[in-house]
């Protein structure tokens, strides 16, 4: 229940931002402040024709430094492509986050350590709620195999390396020598042959048909009164190819009219140990309970709703799961803390 409750406050912050160290001014209006923000220091000059602003305040009450402003925009849409050009602010004092509850907040900065080791190891790393996410992209093997009503002929499926990563995304393989020429028994190539050639463009995925194993000529996988054609794959990137054996075409059985495709793939198992794991826990402090009794008072509405609409045991049962939850978050934000442990895993 106390995962669900923060899950609503992510939700219903879904369209907020906060801007730090914009300057404060007397009098301010805080959304005309917040939109110049965007124009100058997001490099958004015309932000005001797309993106709409419903509501902008300071955070906190006024003192020596600079509060940060909330900002509320009309869209998680358009959140989002504020957000993303906060790339701009690099090497800048201002900063631009999400709205989080105070526990995950603590979460993610217990984690900062780790994320950033992770980084400095050349890992694309980066915070979902409260985990971090890491893409292993160039650890991890694909392999694709079904039916893709795809006929490719003898179109490369290799781009050759003319230059072309100047305009389009698409993978090379340089670094692996001597790719087998693909053969192919099928002389046509249909629409969805050339959207396959291009998703192979795209990935650096290849055709293993007509290449590996026993399909050194390219074998037809399907057949009808209309005739045969090779429309079943198997793609891979080069640098698996040593990962697959045996591969081939068996004949077509009484059971469809495609022939199945057959392969063995081996996989070793990668064994991590250590992984970070946050444990929370809440230290009471005397000098706090001021604090801690203000943020129940905000609940104080929450609470009585709760109570109110008691029918049944049921109800009750409810009803002191989510009393609870309000009495152990607000605990958190005023006496919690997290910290990184390490366990044992695959």
């Amino acid at each position: 229940m106390r995962e669900d409750l923060l899950d609503t406050q992510i939700k219903s912050n879904i369209e907020n931002l906060v801007f730090y160290n914009i300057p404060e001014k007397d009098d301010e209006d805080c959304i005309e402040e917040s939109l110049v923000f965007c124009e100058q220091n997001l490099k958004m000059p015309n932000m005001r024709d797309s993106i709409q602003i419903l509501k902008a305040n300071r955070m906190g009450n006024k003192g020596e430094r600079i509060r940060p402003i909330l900002v509320k925009f009309g869209s998680f849409k358009q959140r989002e492509e504020v957000r993303k050009n906060g790339k701009n602010l690099k090497d800048t004092n201002f900063g631009i986050s999400e709205q989080l509850p105070g526990e995950i907040q603590k979460r993610r900065k217990t984690l900062l350590p780790e994320l950033k080791k992770l980084r400095d190891e050349g890992h694309k790393a980066y915070f979902v709620r409260d985990k971090i996410h890491v893409e292993y992209c160039n650890k991890v093997s694909v392999f694709v195999c079904g039916d893709f009503n795809s006929r490719t002929r003898l179109i490369n499926d290799i781009l050759p390396s003319d230059n072309l990563d100047r305009y389009i995304d698409v993978m090379w393989h340089d670094e692996v020598p001597n790719i087998p020429t693909r053969c192919s028994l099928d002389t046509i190539a249909n629409r969805f042959g050339k959207l396959l050639i291009q998703l192979c463009y795209n990935t650096g995925l290849t055709i293993c048909n007509g290449r590996l194993g026993n399909d050194r000529d390219g074998k037809f996988t399907f057949c009808s009164p209309n005739g045969r054609s090779l429309i079943d794959y198997m793609l891979a990137s080069p640098n698996d190819y040593d990962k697959i054996s045996n591969f081939g075409i068996l004949n077509i059985n009484e059971f469809s009219d495609h022939s199945p495709l057959v392969f063995e793939v081996g996989i070793k198992t990668v064994t991590k140990e250590n992984l970070p794991k946050v444990s929370s826990f809440i230290k009471w402090e005397k000098d706090k309970v001021e604090e801690y009794k203000t943020k129940l008072n905000l609940y104080k509405n929450v609470r009585t709703e709760i109570v109110e609409n008691l029918q049944q045991v049921g109800d009750a049962i409810s009803a002191v799961k989510s009393l609870t939850d309000i009495i152990y978050n607000c605990a958190f934000e005023v006496f919690g803390s997290s910290r990184l442990t390490h366990e044992k895993g695959i």
